[in-house]
């Protein structure tokens, strides 16, 4: 009897693994054929709008079919959007698995991938075609393979789980700005939005990174859990997205405060480059992506409640916050202008370095800077140099916009000179003036963190207390190209 009941044990056991190992391989199997079609040079780079990209959505929704996907309008798997709305030109694909709790069956939890690339140009009559396989057909096959799982364990949800496979990324998010402008669902009821975007290069990235963690209440602890982390997948995760050149379609559903994740293995594949082909793609690690978003989603399903924070990426800040800081540097050139005659002195070098703070009020701001200067100008009785603290006082025009958009700005400065020389000694401040003040203008163009522009100084008292021979004051006269970063 006891030799009889460890047979059976070892019977269950061996044939449990040969299942998890042969629907590994399944999964495999069927990731590489999603990723093979997808990305094919027949598909001509699957360019949002085009006729291929048509052909992209019938394989996604036929998947979604035939894994028995609820079709989201209860006829067609197709939102359709765009300016080619009445001919379906751009299609979102939208498939649903409900979850089993009374309650919680009616909040979502969105996972998405987008479907459309770059498309194809030619040259010296060649057709050259961007595949795109990682970019995206990487994140659609996990897509679809994740909703495969799911509708094995559906039984196990009790949120909702909805599959968007996005078109139109590529063009500006077009797609995932749809779904969120239209309320194709109600917002409040989506408690999480996760995207897969670029999974294809697990080895060479050595990790997969989700970045939102700090979207939601105990974001890390939960995408790190080691029972849902499937053996061999290394996690790394980011409060939030931070590459302000790089979107996904997280963004819409963050600026309307939904936690998202934004799922990649980065961008060491050739990104936007023809030769992002699929025999390039790393299939083993994209099932190991697989497997633990089918954990994860299971577990926002079943969590008793997913918080939002309330924070979100700079990026992803529709407007711009009430109060920022900044550091900012610039170089550029001061000369002395004479308020009488025709010459100015010779241009020299001046930099700076401070720091700035920002309270927005809409298109206006008022922006009060600390800074170091060092000022350099020619002189008929030896160069002076002299190091200043400068505070400005500007008042803004700007746009409202978080991410980008140009900047404008007027209004007066302080300056003190706390050091100097001329020639080789201490500059006499018997004979110039310690304390200055000026006009301070100009504009800077801003993208995401990164602001760079020019500004003017206009020094508007003199410099020397007493007029050189030509009965004229020295005034400065300084220019400079700036970077800063806003926090």
């Amino acid at each position: 009897m006891k030799l009889q009941s460890k047979k059976t044990v070892f019977i269950f056991v061996f044939f449990l693994l040969f299942s998890m190992l042969t629907f590994a391989q399944n999964r495999i199997e069927n990731l590489k054929q999603h990723v093979y079609t997808l990305s094919a040079d027949s598909m001509l780079g699957r360019g949002a709008g085009s006729r291929e990209s048509r052909i992209a959505a019938q394989y996604i929704a036929k998947q979604f079919e035939e894994l028995g996907l609820k079709k989201y309008n209860n006829d067609s798997f197709y939102q359709l959007f765009g300016k080619w709305k009445n001919d379906g030109g751009y299609k979102n694909i939208i498939g649903i698995i409900e979850g089993n709790d009374s309650l919680l069956k009616d909040e979502f939890i969105l996972i998405g991938a987008h479907y459309d690339h770059i498309g194809f140009k030619i040259k010296n009559n060649d057709t050259i075609v961007y595949n795109g396989a990682d970019d995206n057909a990487s994140g659609i096959a996990t897509l679809i393979e994740v909703a495969r799982s799911l509708s094995e364990r559906k039984e196990e949800l009790k949120r909702s789980v909805i599959f968007v496979a996005f078109d139109a990324e590529e063009i500006g998010l077009v797609g995932s700005i749809d779904i969120v402008k239209q309320k194709i669902f109600p917002l409040h009821k989506i408690k999480m939005m996760i995207s897969a975007d670029m999974v294809g290069w697990y080895k060479a990235n050595k990790a997969v990174e989700y970045a939102g963690v700090g979207s939601f209440v105990d974001g890390e602890k939960i995408v790190k859990n080691p029972q849902l982390i499937p053996e061999g997948l290394t996690i790394k995760t980011e409060n939030f997205e931070k590459n302000i050149l790089v979107a996904t379609d997280t963004k819409p559903f963050a600026e309307v405060k939904i936690p998202t994740l934004a799922v990649t293995t980065g961008l060491k594949s050739p990104y936007h480059k023809p030769e992002d082909d699929a025999h390039l793609i790393d299939y083993e690690g994209m099932d190991l992506i697989a497997n633990h978003l089918e954990n994860l989603l299971i577990e926002f399903s079943i969590m008793e409640s997913i918080d939002a924070t309330g924070k979100v990426a700079n990026k992803h800040k529709s407007t711009k916050s009430v109060y920022e800081f900044g550091i900012i540097s610039g170089v550029g050139s001061n000369y002395h202008y004479y308020t009488d005659g025709a010459l100015d002195g010779k241009s020299s070098l001046a930099y700076t370095i401070g720091i700035s703070n920002q309270i927005n009020m809409g298109y206006f701001a008022i922006r009060p800077e600390i800074l170091f200067e060092n000022l350099t100008a020619q002189h008929p009785k030896g160069e002076i140099v002299t190091q200043h603290l400068t505070i400005p006082f500007n008042l803004v025009l700007q746009n409202k916009d978080a991410l980008a958009g140009m900047e404008f700005f007027i209004g007066p400065y302080y300056s003190t000179i706390f050091k100097g020389k001329q020639g080789k000694a201490p500059i006499d401040f018997s004979i110039y003036n310690k304390e200055l003040w000026g006009v301070n203008w100009g504009f800077s163009i801003r993208t995401g963190n990164i602001v760079m522009g020019f500004t003017k100084r206009t020094q508007i008292t003199n410099f020397d207390k007493a007029p050189n021979a030509d009965n004229a004051f020295v005034r400065n006269r300084t220019s400079y190209f700036s970077v800063g970063w806003v926090f």
